[in-house]
């Protein structure tokens, strides 16, 4: 849910990549960091067990108020840290591996976001949620009905990208973006 400060004139919108292990959201946040406007955004990395990173993006005033994008990558680390920091969350970015082994892990993961999503009353047909198939530029890759029939029962926009040639990483954060904004109404 964003945080709307009408002393300071500021909203805060919270987004969240989610996904298996090894799917690439680490890769498309430090993607992200090394290629965006560095003047509209600062960068943090955070340690617990495994790194933790978030960056902070400023896309200037909406209805005079600042507006930030506090952008997390999941970690993994377990169940119910997942659910601590989905808390809040405005929309998600699920990052699945389009490597053939990780369709179960990546269906697995996909199930825990979403019971825990609707555990905190979230309705996934509204929920700003887009779907990223990393790794696209393997040889052997999961085809792209497979991935959209495992993954994509919301009708959510997705897309096909690969952190290693950066192919499809800002697009779906700007998508995203735009689809919390509209949230504001």
């Amino acid at each position: 849910m964003s945080i709307i400060n009408t002393n300071s004139k500021e909203i805060h919108y919270k987004i969240l990549y989610y996904g298996p292990e090894g799917s690439g959201k680490k890769s498309s946040l430090l993607y992200i960091q090394k290629h965006f406007n560095k003047n509209y955004m600062s960068f943090i990395e955070l340690s617990f067990k495994k790194k933790l990173y978030a960056i902070i993006l400023s896309i200037g005033k909406i209805f005079s108020f600042k507006t930030f994008f506090h952008i997390y990558n999941l970690n993994n680390e377990s169940k119910k840290q997942n659910e601590f920091l989905l808390r809040g969350t405005d929309g998600i970015i699920f990052v699945a591996s389009s490597k053939i082994e990780d369709r179960q892990k990546n269906k697995d993961s996909f199930l825990e976001m979403e019971e825990l999503l609707i555990a905190q009353g979230k309705n996934l047909f509204y929920f700003p949620l887009v779907l990223q198939y990393n790794k696209n530029d393997l040889p052997q890759k999961q085809d792209l009905k497979q991935l959209k029939m495992d993954l994509n029962k919301y009708n959510n926009k997705d897309f096909r990208s690969s952190c290693l040639k950066g192919v499809s990483i800002i697009e779906p954060l700007k998508y995203l973006c735009k689809l919390s904004l509209s949230q504001l109404k």
